[in-house]
């Protein structure tokens, strides 16, 4: 679900469509991974990660905070932005968090977008203190702001 108004408000900003969101997402950038701390602060970390249809995947450590943070809440956030001179384009979203094992398939399409060679010698127990993080958006705010 797109938040916001449907249209341009007449200053340069509108909402990105499908498409652009999808693409900006496909683009090698850093997330900001965000999760509620028990004690009602904010974790927020950097992270590579990869889009799967909707959902986007990344590995983190299995006890990490973030990890620890989203298993008892359930949710999440990630939000990803780029500019250039004139435009600043951004995709948030917010959903559902669960777990799975690490997986050749996502260290290669990790590896693939990011140039890093994570899957170079992969095997049974190279991941095995990590996970990979599946956020399931249910909301998504995805924005252009143009100068000019």
């Amino acid at each position: 679900m797109q938040d916001g108004p449907a249209s341009s408000n007449g200053s340069g900003t509108r909402p990105l469509t499908d498409e652009e969101r999808k693409a900006l997402l496909e683009q090698p950038l850093v997330g900001i991974f965000s999760t509620l701390a028990p004690m009602g602060w904010i974790h927020s970390v950097p992270v590579h990660f990869v889009r799967d249809g909707d959902d986007v995947r990344f590995v983190t450590g299995r006890d990490s905070v973030k990890s620890r943070n989203a298993r008892r809440s359930g949710r999440a956030t990630l939000c990803v932005e780029t500019s250039t001179p004139t435009e600043r384009r951004y995709v948030s979203l917010e959903g559902a968090v669960h777990f799975e094992a690490v997986s050749l398939s996502d260290l290669a399409r990790l590896d693939e977008k990011y140039g890093r060679s994570d899957a170079d010698g992969f095997n049974e127990g190279t991941f095995d203190q990590d996970v990979i993080a599946v956020i399931r958006p249910v909301r998504w705010i995805a924005w252009s702001d143009r100068d000019g």
